[in-house]
């Protein structure tokens, strides 16, 4: 949810910024999923948030340095 709060901020601010900077990101995704953790949770499938978990997260953090190293230089 954290996740998904932060892309819906940065779009607020930027609403370019993120699919400019990390393309390949689900954007809307990622800002849907917190909706649906917050509001329909009775409803979630657990096999996608395993496969979120497990399988998706490196790819977003990945993504993440990448657009932070193009915006501040390399850390």
């Amino acid at each position: 949810m954290i996740i998904s709060e932060s892309a819906i901020r940065l779009e607020k601010l930027d609403p370019s910024a993120a699919p400019r900077l990390a393309p390949t990101i689900d954007w809307p995704g990622i800002r849907g999923i917190g909706n649906f953790l917050r509001h329909k949770y009775d409803d979630l499938d657990t096999s996608i948030l395993v496969d979120v978990v497990r399988n998706r997260l490196a790819e977003l953090r990945g993504s993440c340095v990448t657009a932070l190293d193009a915006l501040t230089g390399p850390q």
